[in-house]
């Protein structure tokens, strides 16, 4: 129900702010997106994207949360053992 609430009210195009002019996309939407992550499933917390701005808002946050990658220090060739 929220889902097709939020399409009406997005008139189905892609809600993502272009930076080169500050307007909205206005590809056709295929998703609905939570604005601000979490469990906040108000309709000002939700967004109408289309498939690549969705993804490509999920990725920049999901690298955000996710902790830098644990590399072992780096052996020096002349040691043994």
């Amino acid at each position: 129900m929220r889902c097709r609430l939020v399409m009406e009210r997005d008139r189905r195009r892609c809600q993502w702010l272009r930076a080169d002019t500050g307007e909205p996309c206005e590809v056709p939407a295929t998703d609905v997106d939570h604005i601000e992550p979490g469990d906040n499933h108000d309709l000002s917390n939700l967004q109408a994207l289309c498939g690549f701005h969705h993804h490509k808002k999920n990725g920049q946050e999901t690298a955000g949360a996710r902790p830098p990658r644990a590399r072992p220090a780096p052996r020096h060739p002349g040691l043994i053992g």
